[in-house]
């Protein structure tokens, strides 16, 4: 399973058109696998897109049923931010 974001920029950052700028240093996300809001599996990625290999993901479907994933990005001056979710 590919998945993609685009990261939230700060306000007065990118516009609609444009690609999403780097104003919060290199990018660095964090993806949680939850299952009943629990916690089952966690991998970062250094781009806007991350694989959830499908060697990973049968068996947590097949262990936990539905999934939700949850996106953070890290910022060097912030720290981990608020999670965007996807039900899968």
């Amino acid at each position: 399973l590919e998945i993609r974001w685009v990261p939230r920029v700060r306000i007065g950052g990118d516009g609609w058109e444009l690609e999403p700028d780097d104003v919060d240093g290199p990018h660095r996300f964090a993806v949680h696998v939850l299952a009943g809001g629990l916690e089952v599996r966690r991998f970062e990625a250094t781009a806007r897109r991350a694989l959830y290999p499908a060697a990973d993901l049968a068996p947590d479907r097949a262990a936990h049923g539905p999934l939700t994933l949850a996106v953070v990005r890290y910022g060097t001056g912030f720290g981990w931010g608020p999670p965007a979710f996807l039900d899968i």
